[in-house]
């Protein structure tokens, strides 16, 4: 198996478009601090399930546990 970048796959996913560059924000919320506000099993299920106009299956259940690994440590 690969290693993932998760900032590559933040990138490849579009994340980007809605929650900006770095984390800032945007059309989505900011990500900056995310884990103050929701547990990992949360951050996982909306990376896979989507929330709000956040539609699902943008990600991979493997991409999106390396997502809210990274997402954690920002």
């Amino acid at each position: 198996m690969t290693e993932m970048n998760p900032e590559e796959l933040y990138a490849a996913q579009g994340c980007t478009g809605c929650h900006g560059g770095n984390l800032e924000g945007g059309v989505g919320p900011a990500l900056t601090g995310v884990g103050e506000r929701l547990s990992a099993d949360e951050i996982t299920n909306i990376i896979v399930n989507g929330k709000g106009s956040m539609p699902g299956g943008l990600a991979s259940a493997e991409e999106a546990d390396i997502l809210t690994t990274w997402l954690l440590e920002q």
